[in-house]
């Protein structure tokens, strides 16, 4: 009897989980200064690829990154940009080299990004979103729509 209850909840919780949202593991963070408040994953993925280079009141975007070896980079490689570390890097080694484009500033902590976001007008980046409002004080946190499922 008692296994055919835990049967029944097991069932109940995976049938139930996806209903509720994607925990949310990356915030996207702006420098204070901009307009927007709101952005979609499909932005994101602009922002970072270089496809978008301006902020709706005509501010150049400046794209901030954690180091390559940070897990958070990858986590946000991952989820918003569909690609690895090394095929991130690569992509923007040829925009590079083919004109096309400047490669993101790179930090190797959260802290240095947050750090650099707050104080550069334009700068967009990422981290964790273990970080407490007090933390974020002096950065815009963007709310992201269609957040991107983890995995």
């Amino acid at each position: 009897m008692k296994s055919n209850r835990l049967i029944s909840l097991i069932i109940f919780l995976l049938l139930v989980t996806p209903l509720f949202p994607q925990e949310q593991v990356i915030r996207i963070i702006a420098n204070a200064d901009i307009n927007e408040t709101v952005i979609t994953s499909e932005t994101v993925r602009s922002i970072f690829l270089g496809k978008k280079v301006k902020w709706e009141n005509g501010d150049q975007i400046i794209i901030v990154t954690l180091d390559a070896e940070a897990q958070v980079h990858e986590q946000f490689l991952k989820l918003f940009i569909k690609k690895t570390p090394y095929s991130f890097t690569n992509f923007w080694q040829i925009k590079l080299f083919t004109g096309k484009g400047v490669p993101p500033i790179s930090f190797p902590t959260e802290e240095d990004v947050i750090h650099y976001v707050a104080a550069t007008q334009g700068a967009v980046g990422y981290i964790s979103a273990s970080h407490s409002e007090n933390d974020l004080e002096n950065v815009k946190i963007l709310r992201v729509i269609n957040y991107p499922e983890n995995g």
